[in-house]
């Protein structure tokens, strides 16, 4: 009898594997939909990250970031935000925005220089942000975009 139960449960088991992953997939297990991204003469493809999971995970475990990737961060209000480098591997400038898309802040932050960091440091802005674009480190002196700078995002 107990086998039965075992085999039923399994089955159950399977059905709700079935329908979570493709959910994961949709709802963002990572960061959402891409969009892009234009500021000044640049163009960016860029994740969106819209909800606190996304926000935690950011950039984390990637290896690499092409000079036209992002990831922008959208958030539900403004105000000072923090950053922390945890898994993070790239060496990441951060572009802080505020409600009308206009670069306040750029910050620049170093992955960890060791492999395990349980609490890696936290950057804090000094100004209040609604978007925050993560970029590899220099783009924005790069491509000489300052303060000021306005971003417009045109979903694909």
């Amino acid at each position: 009898m107990q086998h039965a139960g075992v085999r039923h449960r399994a089955v159950s088991w399977c059905g709700v594997v079935g329908w979570l992953i493709p959910l994961l997939v949709l709802t963002g297990g990572g960061a959402g939909l891409a969009d892009t991204l234009r500021l000044g003469e640049q163009t960016l493809d860029v994740e969106i990250a819209s909800t606190p999971t996304q926000w935690r995970r950011g950039l984390m475990y990637r290896r690499h970031l092409d000079d036209q990737e992002g990831m922008l961060f959208i958030f539900p209000d403004s105000q000072p935000r923090s950053f922390w480098m945890k898994n993070t591997f790239i060496a990441l400038s951060v572009g802080l925005f505020d409600t009308e898309h206009r670069l306040v802040e750029i910050l620049h932050l170093d992955p960890p220089r060791t492999v395990i960091q349980v609490r890696p440091p936290k950057t804090v802005s000094q100004h209040s942000a609604r978007y925050a674009l993560e970029v590899r480190q220099g783009w924005f002196e790069d491509y000489g975009i300052t303060i000021g700078a306005v971003f417009e995002l045109q979903p694909d």
